[in-house]
């Protein structure tokens, strides 16, 4: 039995803060028992992902903030956003199971914790990142710019879902 307190949490979020990568998580698995990887995953606002896929499910559940949970093409067009949002927020979507093989990204801009599931033993190699989108080592300049054009991409979705409703 694994138990995690609040306090962890928050602690987990001032560590983002500090971190380089604007992240910081908190393995929950049993390794190698679960058969599933479980972990709380904080951002830092603003922290850049790089947009990436997995061979397997995977599931995101807002515990602390809103974070919006962007889906792309293989050209690394926008073409779904979901807010996950904490009910602090009154929010409405409280998790998303993203399918395999799919493009997808967070942007926090505030700070985040996120509870996320994963089918099997948790491996950076089965993180296939996006050729399209700058890496996280890049220069902050390059990822910067990027992360302009998919607010921008985001607000103009967020707009023209609203326009169909």
């Amino acid at each position: 039995m694994k138990t995690v307190r609040y306090n962890q949490v928050f602690a987990l979020l001032e560590q983002a803060k500090k971190a380089p990568r604007g992240r910081k998580n908190l393995d929950v698995s049993e390794t190698g028992k679960d058969g599933m990887s479980f972990f709380f995953n904080a951002f830092a606002p603003e922290t850049y992902v790089q947009p990436h896929k997995h061979l397997t499910p995977e599931f995101f559940k807002i515990e602390i903030g809103y974070a919006l949970v962007i889906f792309f093409d293989s050209n690394g067009n926008v073409i779904e956003v979901i807010t996950l949002s904490s009910t602090s927020f009154g929010g409405s979507v409280a998790a998303c199971r993203i399918p395999p093989d799919t493009w997808h990204s967070v942007i926090a801009h505030v700070p985040v914790v996120l509870l996320e599931a994963k089918e099997g033993v948790y491996r950076p190699e089965n993180k296939i990142l996006a050729p399209w989108a700058p890496s996280e080592l890049d220069a902050p300049d390059l990822i910067h710019t990027y992360q302009d054009h998919l607010n921008a991409a985001v607000e103009r979705s967020w707009w023209t879902s609203r326009k169909l409703e």
